[in-house]
């Protein structure tokens, strides 16, 4: 009787509010001890498209997809000997740039009341997909690690040469703030406030000499970020 009392009961009543929402703005990776001073990315750009769907006033079920970059250093690893022993050498002397594309799902809660903006608050879980790109060779300080480059998979004469990367799929937690306005009916600014945290394991360098297990290696990933856009409602 109650599915029959469902269908029944006239289709826009059954339609949820469902928002698109574009923010753009500025993503920090924030310093972890498993990242140490090896792994460091500054400030870049963020973009986030999120998708709500309204569950009851004031409750929303969101899907975030957000894509963002940074430009620093991170530490690579390659296996060696040292008196018939088996060591792993380490360098951090070269520029690194951090690419990655997330998804989060999970629940928002507003505050929506007679006030110039309604105060919001979400967390969501996901996953993230993470890429490391290199510039590998002659540093400053004199560290050469030209010879990661397999010369089989690697133009060493091309400046443009996509030197060995490392990518890896992982889970990601986020958590963010902030506030709504309201702009009319459909159409709203949001400004946002988040944090997300991923572990990367490390992960074998795409295209590196063969037979030295060349590897980016494990670092957190710590995403503090701002942003603002705006959401239609339909």
């Amino acid at each position: 009787m109650r599915l029959l009392a469902l269908l029944l009961v006239p289709a826009p009543a059954l339609a949820a509010d469902v928002s698109i929402g574009a923010q753009v703005g500025v993503s920090m990776d924030l310093p972890d001890p498993t990242s140490g001073d090896a792994t460091s990315y500054s400030p870049g750009p963020s973009l986030t498209v999120p998708v709500r769907v309204q569950l009851v006033p004031g409750a929303y079920l969101r899907a975030a997809l957000r894509a963002d970059m940074g430009v620093g250093s991170d530490q690579v690893s390659w296996a060696a000997t040292n008196g018939g022993e088996p060591i792993r050498i380490t360098s951090s002397d070269h520029w690194s740039m951090l690419t990655a594309a997330s998804l989060a799902v999970g629940l928002e809660g507003r505050v929506e009341d007679e006030l110039p903006f309604d105060p919001m608050f979400g967390l969501g879980v996901g996953g993230a997909w993470v890429a490391t790109w290199h510039s590998f060779g002659p540093s400053d300080s004199g560290v050469d690690t030209t010879f990661l480059l397999d010369p089989a998979q690697n133009d060493l004469d091309d400046p443009n040469n996509r030197d060995p990367y490392a990518t890896a799929i992982t889970p990601m937690v986020d958590v963010y703030l902030g506030g709504a306005v309201p702009v009319s009916d459909a159409l709203e600014v949001d400004v946002e406030i988040g944090y997300s945290v991923a572990f990367l394991p490390d992960a074998a360098l795409q295209a590196a000499t063969p037979g030295i297990d060349a590897r980016r290696d494990a670092f957190g990933w710590n995403a503090l970020r701002a942003q603002v856009g705006v959401a239609a409602t339909f």
